[in-house]
């Protein structure tokens, strides 16, 4: 939420943003509707520590799914002159005059190829990054976990009545 606040979009996204109070615990049960195992306070909401979190940061937790960041983010670098192109895929870079950078991408629909001139090439695909590998930068250390997102829209107020928490 910083870096929003100092892009100018911190007001947009707590507009459509869930409150770190509806994020109060995370919790280890066995089912949505059966044995809770194990719940603490996460996402900045621990009383005893609430001074900690106001001292180390000016913004209030929130969520914000990518879903619904990504078309303010994608507006507003728009309006400042940035372009995009989905459904398409990193295939090589290469360093040309003037320190501008060539990238070869895919349409993934069609399967063109063509060339990107920029002064600046973004990796925001991923823990697999195909951007960052063609840095040849080493990665030390090791995949801990798998995460991955699910969608839906349904009503599971029910499960969550008696024992509130952002992760469960």
């Amino acid at each position: 939420m910083e870096v929003l606040r100092d892009a100018a979009l911190e007001d947009k996204a707590l507009s459509v943003a869930t409150s770190g109070e509806y994020m109060m615990h995370t919790t280890w049960q066995c089912s949505l509707a059966g044995e809770e195992i194990a719940r603490l306070y996460s996402w900045g909401n621990d009383h005893q520590q609430k001074g900690d979190y106001q001292r180390a940061s000016p913004c209030s937790m929130t969520d914000v799914p990518q879903s619904v960041l990504e078309p303010i983010l994608v507006e507003a670098a728009t309006e400042s002159g940035a372009e995009f192109r989905f459904n398409t895929e990193f295939v090589a870079q290469e360093p040309i005059d003037g320190g501008r950078i060539r990238a070869t991408v895919r349409n993934r629909a069609s399967g063109d190829k063509f060339h990107v001139l920029s002064r600046y090439l973004l990796g925001c695909d991923g823990a697999r990054s195909a951007v960052f590998a063609s840095t040849g930068i080493p990665i030390i250390g090791k995949q801990l976990n798998n995460a991955f997102n699910v969608h839906i829209e349904s009503d599971l107020s029910n499960y969550f009545k008696a024992r509130p928490g952002g992760l469960s």
